[in-house]
């Protein structure tokens, strides 16, 4: 049984704890999988650290819109 599955993304080659869309995971094919196993647990982000809160929180709800929207 999944609970929850800790999201990031990178360059391939290092992994970097990069936001969902900003390295080279196929987001789509992921997002319609887990639909498609009707996958009810929680998707946590596992990112860098980041110095500036307020802008890493606005990006970070972006990037949760367009990665729910694939699903």
């Amino acid at each position: 049984y999944l609970f929850h599955i800790h999201i990031h993304d990178n360059d391939g080659e290092h992994d970097q704890h990069l936001l969902p869309l900003k390295g080279h995971f196929p987001w789509p094919l992921f997002m319609r999988f887990i639909k498609s196993v009707n996958y009810q647990g929680v998707l946590v982000f596992e990112m860098n650290e980041q110095n500036y809160l307020s802008d890493s929180l606005s990006q970070t709800i972006i990037v949760w819109n367009k990665i729910k929207s694939m699903a």
